[in-house]
């Protein structure tokens, strides 16, 4: 069955005028709709798919460097490992980081620039921090008392995907050795 539509142009006649033509209403075909709700439905189980496969990044401490000293507290480099566990190169867009020391918080804050992670490889992130004498006093006491101290590094990482960016958070704990 085939539908006829006429086309007519409405005469102009005054709102609430008795007899005044409405103009004529479009159809949308369904399959029209029926392909944009498709296209979003595949979009956003493409999008579940992504986050489901990507394995959770592996950050280690891998040192820690004083890069100056004052009277209230100093500033350090955090270099951490980041491992991609994946297959593919990840662009990572967000890291943010906590350097625990026991339980004691050293450091804490967001990375300042965007990192490229090769697949199946480890990438160096080198963090400035600042600190105070008063934050870093058990890690020091532990340092000179055991020859090393046990961190944990915990945050959130978010890496660029052709689903959109995808956030996984880490957590890794450890025991960092002074070197000798």
């Amino acid at each position: 069955m085939r539908l006829a539509r006429v086309e007519t142009t409405p005469t102009p006649v005054a709102k609430g005028t008795p007899g005044a033509r409405r103009p004529p209403r479009r159809i949308v075909p369904a399959f029209v709709v029926l392909g944009a709700l498709g296209v979003a439905m595949l979009g956003s189980a493409c999008a579940s798919l992504a986050r489901a496969a990507l394995r959770e990044p592996v950050v280690t401490l891998r040192n820690v460097q004083v890069t100056g000293l004052g009277l209230q507290g100093g500033s350090l480099n955090v270099v951490l490992g980041v491992y991609n566990p994946n297959n593919i190169s990840l662009r990572a867009v967000a890291l943010t980081y906590n350097v625990f020391v026991d339980s004691t918080r050293l450091a804490s804050g967001a990375a300042p620039t965007e990192y490229d992670l090769k697949g199946s490889d480890t990438t160096v992130v080198t963090l400035p921090v600042s600190f105070t004498y008063a934050g870093v006093g058990a890690a020091v006491q532990q340092m000179l008392n055991r020859g090393s101290v046990t961190y944990r590094v915990a945050g959130d990482i978010g890496v660029r995907t052709p689903a959109g960016t995808i956030t996984r958070p880490y957590n890794r704990t450890g025991t960092y050795a002074m070197r000798r």
